[in-house]
Order: C-alpha cells, then sequence, then structure tokens
C-alpha cells in the first residue's frame, strides 16, 4: 500500500463523468425548449436551439472519448472503465438503428 497524499489530478475523471453525465441532458432540454415549435409554428430561437443540439451531440459523444483517452494515458485503471463503458453504450445506441434494418 503505497503512503503520501493522492494524486493532485485524481479528480479530473469524475468532473468529466458529472460533465458528461449532468451536461448532456441539461443541452438536450434546452435543444428542446428553445426550438420546440406547434403546429407548425416558430422556434422561440432557432440558433441557439442549434447551438445546444450541437453542443449536446459533442459532450454526448466527445467526453467519454476523451475520458478514455486520458484515463489510458493517465494509468487510471477505475477511469478507463467507467468511460470505457459509457463509451461502448454510446456506441450501442449508436448502432441500434442499423441493426434493425
Amino acid at each position: 500500500m503505497r503512503s503520501g497524499p493522492p494524486p493532485k489530478d485524481a479528480a479530473w475523471p469524475w468532473l468529466l463523468f458529472l460533465l458528461w453525465i449532468l451536461g448532456t441532458p441539461v443541452l438536450g432540454v434546452l435543444w428542446f425548449s428553445y426550438g420546440f415549435a406547434l403546429v407548425g409554428g416558430q422556434a422561440a430561437d432557432r440558433r441557439l436551439s442549434e447551438l445546444c443540439g450541437n453542443g449536446m451531440m459533442i459532450v454526448g459523444i466527445g467526453v467519454p472519448v476523451l475520458g478514455l483517452l486520458l484515463a489510458l494515458l493517465s494509468g487510471r485503471r477505475a477511469a478507463a472503465i467507467v468511460f470505457g463503458v459509457a463509451l461502448l453504450a454510446v456506441a450501442a445506441l449508436l448502432a441500434w438503428p442499423m441493426l434493425l434494418k
């Protein structure tokens, strides 16, 4: 067992995970709320809706990839497992429509 203080960068995997798990749904709600229109009406703010939608896709797909790469480079096994499972889940969700054809 090691003695001494924990590494200074010990919080980054959990901060990235929180960004992914909280940021993606928040951006999705903003995307829906600014882009929603009833029966052919105008969206509240189309540009902001598109920005939130693009941000949701970038955060939802990009953070697990970035987290896995950083975890592998820094040698953090637990973080690599968490981000690897998250990346497999994202890949499965993206591949699901293709498997149904």
